[in-house]
């Protein structure tokens, strides 16, 4: 993260990943993060485990793959992971119990996908 030196007439401002942070706001260059998915990863990674759940990818009732093993698939942070099986959740197609991880919402229990 470099911050530029307050000197009078200047802005100061730093930069990190991308996010430019100034006295005027933040703004995002949209660069990416390791997996080029965006500022909002966790939706691009929700949308992409959404459409192998429909495609079949999961059987349904079948466990989902873990947390940590996503994070490990996606390169992003614990917290993008669990905000897009949060999103996953709230579209009716995981449920989640605590301690014992994910599964898929059997076909006929899930809603119809959208496009």
């Amino acid at each position: 993260m470099a911050l530029s030196s307050p000197r009078r007439g200047f802005r100061q401002s730093a930069t990190c990943g991308g996010i430019s942070l100034n006295s005027a706001g933040i703004s995002h260059d949209g660069a990416g993060g390791a997996a080029g998915l965006g500022w909002n990863g966790y939706r691009a990674i929700a949308d992409e485990l959404t459409a192998e759940i429909h495609a079949g990818v999961y059987d349904d009732g079948t466990p989902f793959p873990s947390e940590s093993a996503l994070v490990t698939r996606f390169g992003r942070a614990i917290m993008t992971v669990r905000r897009s099986l949060e999103v996953l959740r709230e579209r009716g197609l995981i449920t989640t119990e605590w301690g014992r991880g994910s599964w898929v919402v059997p076909a006929d229990q899930r809603p119809a996908p959208t496009e």
